[in-house]
């Protein structure tokens, strides 16, 4: 089961696949007035296993399914897309049936794909690290900024094992071992990435070595539109020696800078709290009803 922006597409045990939003079914042909499901078929042979949505605003919209394709493991694109997201090849902006996207099957299997907004990316059984889509802001990594239209391998990574990565709007995260190091996990961040204040060693391909971040056992990554979150083991505050917010002020405790999770809400004007801002005013029941 995955969920887009107005679509979402759900896969049965026994291999039957289902989805529900005009705005998706339109683009594969299938527009629906009943609000009901409606069944996405697939060539003879082909079972669809996971699917994978985007939070592309677009009217209409892809996604990609990853299927067994007579005992083999591939993964499909289907619906329309403006910006290379289908990954069928030069071009390719509409399909409208699930169809295999560009690149060599015999000897890449992907095992995780994601297209949240207007770029994806993809791993392999190998640690191997593929994009695909815009990369104006250099969010794949490649050196230039032209649109990709196929599954490439992105050559800042060929050296490392990837492990885990997130895609937000025009920027990623990734976490990877040197191939001969496989013991030692790095972070990285590419193209417009948003709340680090020091970009100064930010490479020709627009990666971001965030070393503060190296070797931490980390529970999740994610990213938003202009954000994303790490998540951490340990006693220790994730933000802790990281997050200063420089020229805001506690209404609370009067600290500034305010440093750690800050805390903040509209109600008329604008409010910021500190971590100590914050429990004080939990204790004594005075949060917005927010």
């Amino acid at each position: 089961f995955d969920v887009g922006y107005n679509y979402h597409i759900y896969v049965t045990d026994n291999g039957k696949a289902y989805g529900a939003g005009n705005d998706f079914m339109k683009g594969i042909g299938l527009e629906n007035t009943s609000k009901d499901y409606v069944q996405i078929n697939f060539s003879e042979g082909v079972i669809p296993k996971r699917p994978v949505c985007t939070n592309n605003s677009e009217t209409y919209k892809p996604a990609l399914m990853f299927v067994d394709n007579n005992g083999k493991p591939e993964l499909w694109s289907g619906g329309h897309s403006s910006y290379g997201l289908l990954g069928q090849g030069e071009n390719k902006n509409d399909s409208q049936q699930f169809a295999p996207m560009d690149y060599d099957k015999e000897k890449i299997v992907f095992t995780r794909a994601l297209i949240k907004y207007y770029f994806g990316m993809a791993v392999t059984d190998k640690g191997e690290l593929y994009g695909w889509g815009q990369n104006s802001y250099k969010q794949l990594a490649m050196s230039d900024t032209k649109t990709y239209y196929s599954p490439t391998e992105i050559p800042f990574f060929k050296d490392y094992y990837v492990h885990d990565f997130e895609c937000g709007d025009y920027h990623a995260l990734i976490v990877a071992s040197p191939r001969d190091d496989m013991e030692k996990k790095k972070m990285f961040a590419t193209g417009d990435i948003r709340g680090i204040s020091d970009q100064s060693a930010k490479t020709n391909e627009g990666v971001l070595h965030l070393k503060m971040f190296d070797d931490c056992k980390y529970t999740f990554l994610e990213c938003g539109e202009n954000t994303f979150y790490i998540g951490f083991e340990g006693d220790n505050k994730a933000s802790e020696g990281v997050s200063v917010h420089e020229g805001y002020t506690c209404e609370v405790t009067n600290e500034t800078p305010i440093q750690g999770t800050m805390h903040f809400w509209k109600a008329g004007d604008w409010h910021f709290v500190s971590p100590a801002g914050y429990k004080q005013l939990k204790e004594e029941n005075k949060l917005p009803a927010i």
